[in-house]
């Protein structure tokens, strides 16, 4: 089993009105996140910190967000390789929704 660790996706995130805090959430397929957080709207931050971990399992390949109502309501989504599916609002809390393949084989 290789366990070496390596970036499979990032997103933009934005929460809040005033003030508006930016940044970007990076996933690893290890599960791990991590964010770099803006200084404000207009300054990209220079601190890459974690944040959790979405489970422990070592196939994850993607991240992605939907947000609704001009940002103001945003889900995350991470997927592993074998189809389990993560959902969060905050990328702190994660819940397994289920699995996206029928077949696994």
């Amino acid at each position: 089993m290789n366990n070496s660790e390596n970036i499979v996706g990032s997103e933009a995130y934005s929460f809040g009105l005033a003030p508006r805090i930016t940044g970007f959430a990076i996933l690893t397929n290890l599960g791990n996140l991590y964010k770099l957080e803006n200084k404000n709207t207009q300054t990209i931050g220079k601190l890459i910190e974690y944040v959790t971990k979405v489970d422990n399992k070592n196939d994850f390949i993607s991240l992605s967000r939907t947000a609704y109502a001009d940002d103001i309501k945003q889900y995350f989504t991470a997927v592993t390789k074998t189809g389990e599916v993560y959902i969060s609002s905050d990328l702190k809390k994660w819940e397994n929704i289920g699995n996206a393949l029928i077949d696994n084989d």
